[in-house]
């Protein structure tokens, strides 16, 4: 990456990468998983400090954008959660670990399979897509 673009990326606004999401998402999931993909774009974008050119619905979210921690795992779902106020199960059934795949179970989620926000006393890691990425 050269200077030039860790400047541009440094002077991103959340305004600017909100707009940006809700281009991608319309371009690339347009229709009822429109608002799914916007916030999974948005959540992408904002945790990992990736650029728009690097997604395509078919991108590894581990392989090719790096998100190997749990914690940046936790930080998307978190992100995701606020976005779209639904909640993740404890023991989430994701599978897959594309773009697509994401914005596939968060619709799902949407739709209105959400679970209840869980209670206190649960730690982020037994609710986070972590889990979904260490059984594969």
């Amino acid at each position: 990456m050269n200077l030039a673009e860790n400047i541009s990326r440094f002077f991103q606004t959340d305004a600017f990468v909100r707009r940006e999401s809700a281009r991608w998402a319309h371009a690339n999931f347009p229709g009822p998983r429109e608002a799914a993909a916007r916030a999974t774009t948005y959540a992408l974008v904002s945790t990992l400090g990736v650029s728009f050119e690097q997604l395509m619905p078919m991108t590894d979210i581990v392989r090719e954008l790096g998100a190997d921690e749990w914690t940046e795992w936790a930080e998307i779902q978190m992100s995701l959660e606020e976005e779209l106020k639904c909640y993740f199960p404890a023991k989430p059934d994701f599978v897959g670990r594309t773009i697509a795949a994401l914005v596939d179970f968060v619709a799902a989620l949407q739709g209105g399979s959400s679970v209840p926000k869980p209670r206190r006393g649960f730690s982020k890691s037994d609710w986070c897509l972590a889990a979904c990425l260490d059984a594969q």
